[in-house]
């Protein structure tokens, strides 16, 4: 590494499914803010064998900063893998993270639909619910994949965190409260990274799964595109590699929102992470009754 790379200052490490892609478009229209085009780099979960190509190729993502105030990236993996942590204060003890906290149920169920939109899910939601412990055992990809309600244990997975890192390095947002007050929480967020707050980026709409029209014919071609962008993926763009994603999403998907879940389901859900989430709000010392009911 030499001494002029510019590095992340700032990450946003997850949770998956909880409005990081519009916090991340909303703070790269901030002028005092660097983040890169390509969102989850991954960089520091090692399973996807990025780290291994060490810290220079890391910081080609950051060379188009320039006199920015503040540098970031946005990985939401990061949040769930107990390894992260470790790897992220190895590489900077002081840097500043965010995270964002979504009700866990709903964001499983979000999750779950996401997949089924992209034709990775056969199962209901009910039976990958039930057969999510045996599922994740089964290889890498399952566990990255099939995690719908593992990835909701927050508590656990910030506790890796508080390991390496004070809490007050930790900035956390609750995605409800975004969602009701999206200017003041970009505001507190803004203060946090120490960058002008008399500019608030407007936040964009944040994107709900949607059901999947011929799954089977939708999974081959995605499939294909994907292989294809891996392999010129060091000469592609994000961009180009997104809109492609995109327009595959628009042919095969439906408008509308996705439906809702099953309320004997959603009581049962949330009677399993209730104990989780009292020790959150504890921490956090954060009162998450907006997680209650619907």
């Amino acid at each position: 590494m030499s001494d002029h790379q510019k590095l992340p200052d700032f990450i946003i490490i997850g949770a998956q499914k909880s409005g990081t892609t519009a916090l991340w478009k909303c703070l790269r229209k901030h002028p005092e803010i660097f983040m890169p085009e390509e969102k989850e780099i991954n960089y520091f979960k090692s399973d996807e064998n990025n780290y291994a190509k060490g810290i220079d190729w890391y910081a080609g993502f950051f060379k188009d900063s320039k006199d920015e105030k503040s540098i970031g990236e946005a990985s939401p993996r990061y949040l769930f893998y107990p390894d992260v942590a470790e790897k992220i204060h190895r590489f900077n003890k002081d840097i500043k993270l965010i995270c964002i906290l979504r009700n866990p149920v709903d964001r499983a169920y979000s999750h779950y639909w996401h997949n089924v939109r992209d034709g990775l899910e056969d199962l209901s939601f009910k039976e990958a619910v039930d057969r999510e412990k045996e599922r994740i055992k089964e290889s890498d990809y399952n566990y990255r994949a099939y995690s719908y309600i593992s990835r909701g244990f927050y508590y656990d997975q910030i506790r890796h965190f508080l390991d390496y890192f004070d809490i007050t390095q930790i900035h956390f947002i609750i995605f409800e409260e975004l969602i009701k007050h999206p200017a003041e929480i970009i505001e507190k967020t803004l203060e946090y990274l120490n960058v002008d707050t008399s500019f608030i980026p407007k936040m964009d709409h944040v994107n709900q799964a949607s059901a999947l029209k011929y799954p089977l014919i939708y999974r081959r071609i995605r499939s294909k595109s994907d292989y294809m962008l891996d392999i010129v993926r060091e000469k592609t763009s994000y961009a180009i590699r997104d809109k492609i994603s995109r327009l595959l999403r628009k042919i095969f998907t439906n408008k509308g929102k996705y439906p809702r879940i099953d309320p004997k389901l959603r009581k049962y859900l949330e009677r399993i992470f209730n104990e989780k989430n009292r020790m959150l709000s504890q921490l956090l010392n954060k009162d998450l009754d907006i997680w209650n009911g619907e």
